[in-house]
């Protein structure tokens, strides 16, 4: 799929989970420039509706979620109603360079179509999400593959993901924040997270905006509470 580099930034700052460091995965719209190779849309958009990618086609990003610290490249395909090995999907698809590496989204079960598996604020992305199963099967992330379409991701649904690096030596663990509508067809990336330590397991938090939202609501019924005292 994949043909060229695309030339990419993730602007990444650190916030503590509840187990170790993690890296949060900050999109910039502007950060992002589409590669074209193999047809792929010079438009694509992490941060936009269906990743900002036409109907019919697909785009890509490199460095996702980080830079390859092994030279093995790390990309994250999106897809909106592209035919991709015999099949129309909708949905997201990992991969990454290097003999014995793979990139992998946890899925409902291990037959197609590979519906992603919904996750919530607290759970825990770790290894047990991602048992033995194919490559072809994990590597992607699909809300829509032929006449299977995924019920609808309101608010607060999460999608956990893994990566290898060093020809399969280290795993990473993270999750991105995604919504999806069957009746327009349309995902979209929110936020995501991912954990910097090799092998450790990373809790589903809400973003930093939503901390904000949450404090700002408490001290606002703290200050209308003491006011009405």
């Amino acid at each position: 799929m994949k043909t060229s580099y695309l030339v990419a930034a993730l602007f990444a700052v650190f916030t503590l989970s509840p187990n170790l460091q993690a890296e949060l995965i900050t999109f910039v719209p502007s950060a992002y420039v589409a590669g074209t190779g193999g047809g792929a849309d010079p438009n694509a958009d992490l941060s936009l509706p269906n990743a900002n990618v036409a109907s019919g086609s697909y785009g890509w990003f490199l460095n996702f979620p980080r830079a390859s610290t092994s030279g093995e490249d790390l990309f994250l395909n999106a897809l909106n109603q592209f035919v991709f090995e015999g099949s129309t999907a909708t949905g997201l698809l990992g991969s990454v360079g290097g003999s014995g590496n793979f990139f992998w989204f946890a899925i409902t079960d291990n037959t197609a179509p590979a519906s992603p598996r919904r996750l919530t604020v607290g759970e825990t992305v770790d290894f047990w999400l991602f048992p033995n199963k194919p490559r072809s099967t994990l590597s992607s992330s699909f809300y829509i593959q032929d006449a299977y379409t995924a019920p609808d991701w309101g608010s607060g649904s999460y999608m956990g993901f893994a990566f290898t690096q060093n020809s399969g030596a280290e795993l990473y663990l993270g999750y991105l924040e995604v919504m999806w509508a069957s009746s327009t067809k349309t995902f979209q990336v929110l936020s995501g997270a991912y954990e910097t330590t090799s092998g450790a397991a990373i809790t589903i938090v809400p973003e930093p905006s939503t901390y904000a939202l949450l404090l700002t609501t408490g001290a606002g019924a703290l200050w209308w509470s003491r006011r009405r005292r």
